[in-house]
């Protein structure tokens, strides 16, 4: 009778060890679809077409057209959907080498809309309550996230909206932007 209540104790934590691994790997992958939604989003914004007279002036002018933002960046795991929600459209902007050295090309630009980035290797540093912190990429990305400060709480967002500096903001981790 001992060994039979032993074995049922056994058994009963390991149940209970299978629903808490179960439970950690519902966990999982909700986070991964989360990922991946947020993924299927910005892929959609990189393969945005333009105009076929914008893809031809793109041409003529040695515009890669396919070396967008999007392609450039790294995020680290978590910080997903507030890079995304910051950047918006500008996820699908061309990096370009140097804006100024188009100066003159861009005066027959007409009517149309573009957005452009430059590609830079300098890297600042940054601290982990700026959001550029959890960006890697050649480009100025503190040119990006400029002023943009980070909570991991929407409480947290709120106590740190209250200290901001003019032209400063703060963004959580889902994406909450004041």
């Amino acid at each position: 009778q001992i060994e039979l209540s032993e074995r049922m104790r056994a058994s009963k934590k390991e149940e209970h060890d299978l629903r808490d691994l179960i439970d950690r790997n519902r966990e999982k992958v909700q986070r991964l679809e989360g990922r991946r939604a947020s993924l299927e989003t910005m892929q959609e914004a990189v393969v945005a077409k333009f105009s076929p007279q914008l893809e031809e002036w793109l041409e003529n002018k040695k515009i890669d057209s396919s070396d967008r933002l999007l392609n450039r960046l790294i995020v680290v795991d978590g910080w997903e959907k507030a890079v995304e929600f910051v950047l918006g459209e500008n996820l699908s902007a061309i990096c370009v080498d140097e804006i100024s050295s188009l100066d003159n090309q861009l005066d027959n630009f007409g009517d149309r809309s573009l957005n452009l980035v430059r590609k830079s290797s300098a890297k600042r540093d940054s601290s982990k309550d700026e959001l550029v912190h959890y960006v890697e990429g050649d480009l100025p990305l503190e040119n990006l996230f400029a002023g943009i400060l980070v909570a991991e709480s929407t409480s947290d967002a709120f106590k740190i909206r209250n200290r901001l500096n003019p032209g400063q903001s703060v963004v959580t981790r889902e994406g909450l932007w004041m």
